[in-house]
């Protein structure tokens, strides 16, 4: 029996696209019950106590916003960061100035743009913001295609996800 050989650039592009088909079947329900109630979805991916940050909690999340919907404005209770997967989102800063990424050619993450408060952006896939304590913001799929986002935030232990701000 012959046994197949494959590059390393081969072996990373096949674990890239299982990582892609598991993420798929695992947010297809969420992606789902967002399109059908036409209200952004968050699902919890992963989350776990942070030993190198006591009393704060590491997760992984996954944000669904349909299209025409806007996210109330609001602010974290620790950092966060978001990638945007697919669609465009607008993206407004009121207070703390959020940085916005982009990966570099070697693969790195590099600086794109500082939104200053005052200030909207159009966030696209592959644009990530930083959220830090105190930033409070708002965003809204003015299109009609889902935006899918994924997200870091490291959070103390009992924080809401967001916590709304008048």
């Amino acid at each position: 029996m012959s046994r197949l050989s494959l590059s390393p650039v081969q072996r990373r592009a096949g674990l890239l696209a299982l990582v892609l088909v598991g993420l798929a079947v695992a947010l297809a329900p969420v992606v789902l019950a967002a399109v059908l109630d036409k209200t952004a979805t968050r699902a919890v991916l992963a989350e776990a106590p942070a030993r190198g940050a006591p009393g704060r909690v590491l997760a992984l999340s996954s944000i669904v916003v349909p299209g025409g919907i806007m996210l109330a404005k609001h602010r974290h209770a620790g950092t966060q960061v978001a990638t945007i997967l697919a669609g465009r989102l607008h993206y407004h800063v009121f207070t703390g100035g959020v940085d916005v990424y982009r990966t570099g050619p070697d693969g790195t993450p590099v600086l794109s743009r500082r939104v200053e408060p005052g200030k909207t952006t159009v966030l696209a896939v592959g644009d990530t913001v930083v959220e830090q304590p105190g930033s409070i913001h708002q965003a809204q799929n003015k299109g009609k295609a889902t935006v899918h986002i994924v997200l870091g935030s490291l959070f103390p232990r009992g924080a809401p996800s967001a916590i709304p701000v008048p």
